[in-house]
């Protein structure tokens, strides 16, 4: 299984905040890490019910510093 506290410290990518909104007008929050253009493939993180997607950073700042553009959000 993957073990987040194992893997190296991820450098930092870059990030941007944004808001999502549904098709029936739900508004999520989100944050996209990496370069989207320059990704070798995209990630959609889906978090637990009740698990605020900041918990999913450290994961997605790893998979952005080996080339994927990562989506997590509320």
């Amino acid at each position: 299984g993957l073990y987040i506290g194992a893997m190296d410290e991820p450098s930092r990518q870059p990030s941007v905040d944004l808001e999502l909104i549904t098709g029936d007008g739900q508004r999520l929050a989100a944050t996209a890490f990496g370069m989207a253009d320059a990704a070798a493939a995209a990630v959609l993180l889906v978090g637990a019910m009740g698990v605020p997607q900041r918990f999913y950073s450290r994961f997605a700042q790893w998979l952005a510093a080996r080339g994927y553009w990562v989506l997590t959000f509320d």
